[in-house]
């Protein structure tokens, strides 16, 4: 993995699930009233995830654009 930014994205869709995981299980939960309480780990989770998923499009792009370039130039 040379690329920075394949990294990133990976490390950012691992946080999302993370967040997204926490909470699922720890902070969801409905009152006497029927009102849904969530935290911020849900959005967060998305936007990590979000985030994560077009930041590794983007890394095979580019792996795609430099290795249709280098066969080009034989």
């Amino acid at each position: 993995m040379k690329s920075k930014m394949l990294k990133i994205s990976i490390g950012l869709l691992i946080i999302g699930v993370m967040f997204i995981a926490l909470e699922n299980h720890f902070y969801q939960f409905v009152d006497e009233n029927g009102v849904l309480h969530e935290s911020m780990f849900m959005p967060l989770g998305a936007l990590c995830v979000m985030l994560g998923i077009i930041g590794l499009t983007f890394s095979l792009l580019k792996m795609i654009w430099i290795i249709i370039k280098n066969k080009c130039r034989k």
